[in-house]
């Protein structure tokens, strides 16, 4: 069950940003590493940052990602990335929906904020329980 909602948050997180599937993340989520060889990144992986370019070609040669399951409370997650090779172009400026560039900065800012104050929040009860 945890492992389903883990690989299912990694492929809809990742995902946003490169091509994958449940059956990629499947057995590695558990073990805690995850080994993710010759991906190709979506056209509007950068478009999703806010920025105005299209990825033409992109490819992570390796992705690693490490849950440190056993203390996952006190060790961060970490992910490293090996050999990125982006060919990207301007977008055609009449194509840019402004609005929805805006929209989408705004929406990223408060997302930032809000998991900043959760940390925050977190800290705070892990310390008073210490």
């Amino acid at each position: 069950m945890l492992q389903k909602l883990v690989t299912d948050l990694l492929v809809k997180k990742l995902g946003q940003f490169i091509n994958i599937s449940n059956d990629d993340l499947n057995l590695a989520v558990w073990q805690g590493n995850i080994l993710l060889k010759n991906l190709e990144l979506r056209s509007d992986a950068l478009e999703l940052l806010g920025l105005p370019f299209k990825v033409v070609q992109g490819a992570i040669r390796q992705l690693e990602i490490v849950i440190p399951w056993r203390s996952i409370r006190t060790k961060p997650i970490t992910i490293k990335c090996q050999s990125l090779a982006l060919v990207i172009c301007l977008l055609d400026i009449n194509k840019i929906n402004v609005q929805a560039l805006k929209k989408r900065q705004y929406e990223k800012k408060m997302k930032y904020i809000t998991n900043f104050e959760q940390a925050q929040q977190n800290k705070d009860i892990s310390q008073s329980l210490e």
